[in-house]
This record gives C-alpha cells, sequence and structure tokens, in this order.
C-alpha cells in the first residue's frame, strides 16, 4: 500500500513538472510575441515620426523659399541655388523640434535640381526626417513662376514691348557665326540658345529660350518649339514649317513666308511685329498682338485670341481673321471705316469685342457695319495653348512677382 501511494505521488510530481515546463514555454513564446509586436510598433510609430518630421521640413522650406525669393534677385543659374540651399541650411539649423530629444531633426539630403516645364522652372530637392537612427527622405518639386514675361494689358504689352527684351541669361550656347543646322548638327533640345548672325534651320530643335539676331529660315516640314520666349530679327517660314512659341515673340523684322501659303506661326503668349508682315499661311496668337506695320496675310486662318493693335492697317488676300476680343486697326487713309474695310480683301471675325477703326485724321469708329465683317461669330480657340500658363505681370527689380509653390511629395 505505501509503494502504491508513492508511485501516485511520483506520477503526480512528474504531470506538476511537465505542466510547470509546459507553462514556461507558452510564456516565453507568448512574452517573445508581446516584446516583437511592442518592437514592430516602435519601429512602425519611430518611421512615422520621421516621416512627419520630414514633412515638417517640407512646409518649412516651402515658406524659406518663398522669402528668399521675395528679398533676392532670382534666377535658376547654379550659384543662386547654391545660395538659396546654404541660406536654407542655415535656417534649417536654427531649428529645434524637441528640446529634449536632439537627434529629431530634418536636413537637406540633395540639393536642388531643375527643369523647365512649359516655360515654368520646376525645382527638385530631397529633405529627410530622422528620429534617432530611423530616417524617412521625401522628394519634394517646386514649381516657379519667373513672372517676367508680358504684362496684363494691351497697353501695358504695347510699353514694354516697345524695347527689344533682354538676351537669355546664362545661355547654354553663343554661336556668332551663322548657322547651318540639319538633323546631323541640329542643337540640342532643351538649351536656351543666341544665335547672333542668323542662319538656317532644317531640323526640328526644341530651345527653352531663343534669341536671333540677323535673319533666320526654315527649311521644309521642320518644326521650331521654344518653351519659353523668343525673339527675332526676321523670320522667314518659306517651307511647310512650323513655329511653336509657348510664351512671348518679339520681332525686330519682318515675318514673312514667300511663296508658300502652308506654313504655321503660334505664339502662347503676346507678340510684337515691328516691322511689315507679309506672311502666308496660319497666324495664331493666344494673348496679345501689336504691330507697328501694316499686317499682311494671305490664306489664313488668322487667330487674335486677345486685345489686338494693328498701328498701320490690314491687308488680307482670300484670308479669314478671327479676333476673340477688341481688335484696333489704325491706318494713313482719310478715308471713313467702311470704305476702309472694303478695301482688306478678306473677312474679319468679331467674336466678343469692338472692332475700331482710326483714320489718318484721328477719326474713329466702333463697329462699322461691313459686308467683310461678321460681328458676334464664334470664337475660334487655340487648343495648342491649353495648360500653358498665360504670361503675366512683368516682375520688378528685386523679383517680388516670382512665386513659388509645392507641387508634389514623393513618399
Amino acid at each position: 500500500m505505501t509503494r502504491y501511494i508513492n508511485q501516485e505521488r511520483g506520477a503526480i510530481l512528474v504531470v506538476v513538472l511537465l505542466t510547470i515546463v509546459f507553462m514556461m514555454f507558452f510564456a516565453t513564446v507568448m512574452m517573445n510575441s508581446v516584446l516583437s509586436t511592442a518592437n514592430q510598433n516602435e519601429i512602425i510609430e519611430t518611421n512615422y515620426r520621421a516621416t512627419h518630421v520630414a514633412e515638417m521640413g517640407a512646409t518649412f522650406i516651402e515658406k524659406e523659399i518663398a522669402q528668399y525669393i521675395e528679398e533676392n534677385e532670382f534666377s535658376t543659374d547654379r550659384s543662386t541655388l547654391n545660395n538659396l540651399e546654404n541660406h536654407l541650411t542655415d535656417q534649417i539649423s536654427q531649428v529645434t523640434i524637441d528640446e529634449d530629444r536632439p537627434d529629431v531633426e530634418y536636413m537637406i539630403d540633395e540639393g536642388f535640381t531643375v527643369e523647365n516645364t512649359g516655360g515654368q522652372e520646376v525645382l527638385m530637392m530631397t529633405v529627410g526626417g530622422y528620429d534617432g537612427d530611423v530616417s524617412q527622405s521625401l522628394t519634394l518639386r517646386f514649381s516657379v513662376s519667373m513672372g517676367s514675361e508680358g504684362p496684363d494689358s494691351l497697353e501695358g504689352w504695347d510699353e514694354e514691348s516697345n524695347t527689344v527684351p533682354n538676351k537669355p541669361e546664362n545661355p547654354d550656347q553663343v554661336i556668332n557665326e551663322s548657322v547651318d543646322l540639319k538633323k546631323k548638327n541640329c542643337i540640342e533640345n532643351g538649351q536656351s540658345v543666341i544665335l547672333n548672325d542668323g542662319g538656317s534651320i532644317k531640323c526640328s530643335p526644341t530651345f527653352n529660350d531663343l534669341y536671333v539676331n540677323n535673319n533666320l529660315s526654315f527649311g521644309n516640314n521642320d518644326t521650331l518649339t521654344v518653351e519659353g520666349q523668343a525673339k527675332f530679327d526676321s523670320l522667314d517660314m518659306t517651307g511647310l514649317s512650323q513655329v511653336f512659341i509657348k510664351r512671348n515673340a518679339h520681332f525686330e523684322g519682318a515675318l514673312t513666308s514667300g511663296n508658300n501659303p502652308n506654313s504655321e506661326f503660334l505664339a502662347c503668349g503676346n507678340v510684337r511685329l515691328k516691322d511689315r508682315t507679309n506672311y502666308k499661311g496660319g497666324y495664331k496668337v493666344n494673348h496679345y498682338t501689336v504691330s507697328d506695320d501694316l499686317f499682311f496675310n494671305e490664306k489664313g486662318p488668322v487667330i487674335f485670341g486677345d486685345d489686338t493693335l494693328l498701328k498701320n492697317g490690314i491687308l488680307l488676300d482670300g484670308s479669314t481673321v478671327t479676333a476673340n476680343n477688341d481688335l484696333t486697326i489704325k491706318h494713313n487713309r482719310t478715308q471713313s471705316a467702311v470704305n476702309y474695310l472694303n478695301t482688306v480683301d478678306g473677312s474679319i471675325n468679331m467674336a466678343g469685342g469692338d472692332l475700331v477703326i482710326e483714320n489718318a485724321n484721328g477719326d474713329i469708329s466702333t463697329n462699322p457695319d461691313s459686308n467683310n465683317v461678321n460681328y458676334g461669330a464664334q470664337p475660334n480657340l487655340i487648343p495648342e495653348c491649353d495648360g500653358i500658363e498665360p504670361p503675366n505681370s512683368g516682375e520688378d527689380s528685386n523679383g517680388s512677382d516670382t512665386s513659388v509653390s509645392l507641387d508634389e511629395v514623393d513618399y
């Protein structure tokens, strides 16, 4: 009997010991799971805090860039961007996020790079948020509107464009001899170029800004695209060519097209024509046009997208003009507005503004009756200019009209 009791006690002891072992095992597993979950939560929370710190840096940098541009002359050349980066680094170094945690901070990881999109400068940089040993980086894209390409009225454009625009700052290429650009030696796309002795283009380049002295001519079936603004002395589009200026265009000399009626000139900004226009083909300008000499067009179509001033008359040889806003025509004859319009030799569609005719005596007639004029026509829009920001007021000496905005953040 005693042996049986001892055996029973031994079995119970084994069960108790096994139970204790299993409980310790499961307790260890559960503790490891709890600790692992806690560690993961801590990592997630730390990553979140680092991302939040980087977002704070993005907001701070946007405000500092706007303040810097308001107080300083600004351009996107490397020297100016280096000065801006140094300024941002200095301002960031004075920021304290948590007095008890000096290892919580944000800083610039990668400095500025620049892209030009539709005439608009895009600055890109990387800001890093740090929480101890954990960091998160954000890529920031700031759009910068330089605000220097045109006024907000026809009168303002007439005054501003009366002088030759400045040459591009820090051009990528300055070519002093006459050029003969072909496909094999066409200038690389995306550059700002100064051609000091004109030449010919027989390829299809895309420039940022273009400044041309002397005559520039085109080959057949070629397209010139200028993302920014362009200045020409004279431009001959004899071939089946297209010129597409996304901002403003300034002509000191003539716009011509020889005997070709199929070329197209298109500007999404404003245009100043200092010399006689002898152009066959499409002429389309999305904003203001000011012409100092006779505006002659054959075949057309012609689209004046905004207020237009023709200071020495208009002559149309089978061409149709659509004026989406006010059209003012001054001429050097003494005849009445009706008689003058009978000599225009083409048709004018007024779609939203007034037609004003002023003769050599200073007599002014508004919306005169004429078989050559259709009042109340439908606007003729220029879809190629959709999405291109219109030129705005010229900046003052310290660049205060230049604006900056944080458009995109890549996590």
